[in-house]
């Protein structure tokens, strides 16, 4: 399911546009990178999901009101595991620039990590999901 895994982060990740400070700015993300593992399969009549990845991508928050300003940078999870889940991954977020002088890269703090996990819960039903189409 590493493949999958890989396209279907991707693809989520690259359509996901995150309205910050109440729509005064818009967040999207870009080269968006992964690597590592995933699996389902049945032990004993049970589900197993297993996946272990990285992701690495960058971020852009641009404002859709004057005078704000916009602001870049990367957004890492260094280890997105299925022992963690995404509740408790860490997501790590580095700004390169920032014209807003800090306002928008809190807001990727706070207003898009919870949108990122959001996304990553996601990933976990639709992996899950896999499991139940490839036993029909």
């Amino acid at each position: 399911m590493t493949e999958w895994s890989m396209k279907w982060l991707t693809r989520e990740l690259q359509g996901l546009a995150i309205r910050l400070l109440s729509g005064l700015a818009t967040l999207e993300f870009r080269d968006i990178q992964v690597t590592g593992d995933s699996s389902v399969s049945v032990r004993k009549g049970k589900p197993i999901v297993l996946y272990l990845l990285r992701l690495e991508c960058r971020w852009e928050a641009t404002a859709t009101a004057q005078g704000l300003g916009d602001a870049k940078g990367a957004l890492i999870l260094p280890e997105f595991s299925s022992e963690d889940g995404p509740k408790s991954s860490l997501i790590q977020v580095e700004t390169s620039s920032d014209e807003s002088r800090g306002r928008l890269a809190s807001a990727v703090r706070k207003e898009g990590i919870p949108a990122v996990r959001e996304l990553l819960l996601r990933f976990e039903e639709a992996l899950r999901s896999q499991l139940t189409r490839d036993a029909r």
